[in-house]
């Protein structure tokens, strides 16, 4: 189970406890590429994207400029495409372009943790 650190919520995934502390943090790390304006998730800026922007493929691949529809389509395409290339962190999904950047990066997580 994963607890959140600022109030008394529980959640059985971690990607849920991520995407939940944003309600607490304000963070927003989807950003249109148009505007600027931030997102706390990846779907409010899809939505954006293509009402206000009119813009269909909103996950662009950083490696080789693509576009695709859907973040499971962008996802698909670096584990065929780019697989050596990426190194996804596991508990919120976050991509880095070395292995040792994850490894440092993965530490942020266990911060704040009460074993």
């Amino acid at each position: 189970m994963y607890g959140c650190q600022y109030c008394d919520a529980v959640f059985a995934q971690s990607i849920e406890l991520t995407r939940h502390i944003r309600t607490h943090t304000g963070d927003k790390p989807y950003v249109c590429r148009e505007c600027g304006k931030g997102f706390s998730q990846a779907s409010g800026l899809s939505i954006h994207l293509d009402a206000f922007h009119n813009i269909e493929y909103p996950y662009d691949c950083q490696k080789c400029s693509m576009s695709f529809p859907s973040l499971v389509e962008h996802k698909m395409h670096i584990q065929e495409v780019h697989p050596c290339e990426y190194n996804p962190c596991e508990i919120c999904g976050k991509n880095f372009s070395a292995l040792s950047l994850l490894e440092r990066y993965t530490v942020t997580h266990m911060r704040g943790k009460s074993y």
